[in-house]
């Protein structure tokens, strides 16, 4: 993420969103990314949809700052060193690993909390 393109200025919401999941923008927040985008596509059906064009334009601008910030503590991180950025890494990994992935990484990092068997109902 080099950087983050000015957008809350921008002419079109959509030409704004689609370029942000291009480069990978939407990763940072998932959740707050669908809700713009649902926002956005909701307000391009509408003929009069000035109060959700105005609503996207905001929301948009809040995920840039989000974006930014998130950005600053990414060279903050890289500035103190390869063991903060090493640790910055492994976060990043479990917010974007399946849920699956951090079962078994938490199985393993727990051995002796392993799930017990299912106890089979008598007919």
């Amino acid at each position: 993420m080099n950087s983050v393109p000015a957008s809350a200025d921008a002419a079109d919401p959509r030409t704004t969103l689609e370029a942000w999941r291009a480069r990978g923008y939407d990763r940072c927040d998932r959740a707050g990314f669908a809700r713009i985008d649902a926002l956005e596509r909701r307000a391009a059906g509408r003929r009069a949809a000035a109060v959700l064009d105005a609503r996207v334009r905001e929301l948009i601008g809040i995920y840039a700052g989000a974006l930014e910030r998130r950005q600053a503590q990414a060279s903050e991180t890289a500035a103190r060193g390869a063991g903060a950025q090493a640790s910055a890494v492994d976060a990043a990994t479990a917010a974007a690993a399946p849920p699956s992935a951090l079962r078994a990484r938490a199985r393993s990092a727990n051995p002796g909390r392993a799930r017990k068997p299912r106890r089979r109902r008598r007919p």
